[in-house]
């Protein structure tokens, strides 16, 4: 409920059970317990969700009421993609928060990392004496590389 109240949406989700006096939220938590359930599955294929849709058909056109699914998207396949939404969150919340934190350390990197690119085009080889360690590969430069395109 918590989780709930802190987003906009759930909010107006909240607002939509009173609406129809639904005090009892267990229809949003066997929706959440569904979704749980393909967590350890195959989330590419609308399949697998569709089964499951139609064996709970009146749930979810309840669910469609409350949540105001227009008549025309108020099908299976509409609530069928959004547990597979649901399931891919879930699946991938904690890998996206560590990619945001990965991008985080390779902004704080690059502070480091054009002053350091710099003094070396600055001071190039063929004209100024350098250490050996002007030599070595910079300690991240693939990693930063590689998801350089995420950062800006």
């Amino acid at each position: 409920m918590e989780i709930v109240c802190k987003d906009q949406l759930g909010l107006k989700l909240l607002y939509l059970f009173k609406q129809y006096d639904l005090s009892n939220f267990a229809l949003l938590r066997t929706v959440g317990d569904i979704a749980d359930t393909f967590y350890d599955k195959n989330l590419e294929s609308i399949k697998e969700f569709m089964v499951i849709v139609q064996v709970n058909a009146d749930m979810f056109l309840k669910l469609g009421q409350i949540i105001q699914v227009p008549n025309i998207k108020n099908k299976p396949e509409t609530y069928a993609l959004m547990l597979q939404y649901i399931a891919l969150k879930n699946r991938y919340a904690k890998s996206f928060g560590q990619f945001q934190s990965l991008l985080g350390l390779l902004k704080d990197w690059e502070k480091f990392y054009n002053p350091l690119i710099a003094i070396r085009q600055e001071y190039p080889p063929e004209e100024f004496k350098q250490p050996l360690i002007f030599n070595e590969e910079i300690p991240g430069l693939a990693i930063y590389n590689k998801y350089e395109s995420y950062i800006n």
